[in-house]
């Protein structure tokens, strides 16, 4: 309901295919690094499985592939003002 292919137009924007691979490529192992590099090391291991189950996921459940995704929030307007963090 809320996703856009124009990054012009409000929304969130769906990158194309190919978009995301040029994301992927250029951020490479940035965030597996970055991440190795706030916890003890013997962390390690656990972040390069999570990286390999994410993408193994990724591949498996592309972007509209859920039931979820298809939800009309709108219906719970009401629930998302009545419980709205105060300011």
């Amino acid at each position: 309901t809320y996703g856009t292919k124009d990054p012009s137009k409000p929304g969130i924007y769906i990158m194309s295919a190919t978009e995301q691979k040029v994301l992927a490529d250029l951020l490479g192992d940035a965030t597996t690094k970055w991440v190795k590099s706030k916890t003890p090391k013997d962390a390690d291991a656990w972040a390069d499985k999570f990286v390999k189950e994410a993408r193994a996921a990724s591949k498996a459940h592309p972007v509209g592939s859920t039931e979820l995704e298809k939800t009309d929030c709108s219906k719970y307007a009401s629930w998302f003002k009545r419980f709205a963090k105060k300011k």
